[in-house]
């Protein structure tokens, strides 16, 4: 039996007995699950476990060759003091955990990844400055992890960014994907903003969300089976 700390991304129900649980773990990467969880009280507390973004430490036989892997038994890491409760924070959580689960669904073993990840819910976590703007900096962040980091090198104000390429440009090339220069200005200033200063970002709601959505966009073309966003709707009203 192989034991790994793991961040749950995603549990839905699969019939009355079971769930379906996806990991991104420190030891093998982005993992699924078929977890027997019939509906009991004593079911009810452990289902507690699973919860999006819970850092949990898992018992499993790993099998590469599998789609689903057995899990053996699972226990709370780390126990959030401000995450599931604060109103904000639960919001932020439910898009990350959505965001992430499609950002990683085929990342491989990431011990610095996965290293990244916890430390950065666990700043979360504690925090009480920054709340409405870590769902912008921890998606800038995790773009060095998985090798498509904008490069911003050589950046002069009035440039134009290829979001295609990737890189600044003096002139924008003729597809959509190309952020003006007033966008285009936001990139050093967020790509270099850590944890701690992010509640001196003087964004305004709208400029948040339109941040967001140039995001989402960067990651669709970057990618692989990048979907839709469904959470980012519910954060846009929760920030309104």
């Amino acid at each position: 039996m192989e034991t790994t700390k793991a961040i749950v991304l995603n549990c839905i129900r699969y019939g009355d007995n079971s769930v379906v649980v996806s990991f991104f773990s420190e030891k093998f990467g982005t993992i699924s699950s078929l977890v027997r969880m019939p509906r009991t009280r004593r079911n009810d507390a452990r289902y507690s476990l699973l919860q999006r973004l819970s850092v949990v430490e898992v018992g499993l036989d790993y099998r590469e060759s599998r789609e689903m892997q057995g899990i053996r038994n699972i226990s709370s890491f780390h126990t959030w003091k401000s995450i599931p409760y604060h109103p904000l924070k639960v919001s932020v959580a439910m898009f990350l955990a959505e965001f992430l689960y499609n950002a990683l669904r085929s990342e491989s073993q990431n011990a610095r990844l996965f290293d990244f990840l916890e430390k950065s819910l666990i700043w979360f976590d504690e925090t009480d400055n920054g709340i409405s703007g870590f769902h912008l900096i921890l998606p800038l962040k995790l773009t060095l992890f998985l090798g498509i980091r904008p490069n911003i090198e050589g950046y002069k104000r009035g440039m134009f960014f290829d979001m295609q390429s990737g890189v600044c440009v003096d002139v924008p090339p003729l597809h959509k994907y190309v952020l003006t220069r007033e966008e285009a200005a936001f990139l050093p200033l967020l790509l270099n903003t850590d944890y701690g200063q992010i509640h001196t970002l003087a964004l305004t709601r709208e400029q948040r969300w339109h941040i967001l959505k140039i995001i989402i966009v960067y990651y669709r073309l970057h990618v692989p089976g990048f979907s839709p966003l469904r959470s980012a709707d519910i954060l846009r009203e929760v920030f309104s």
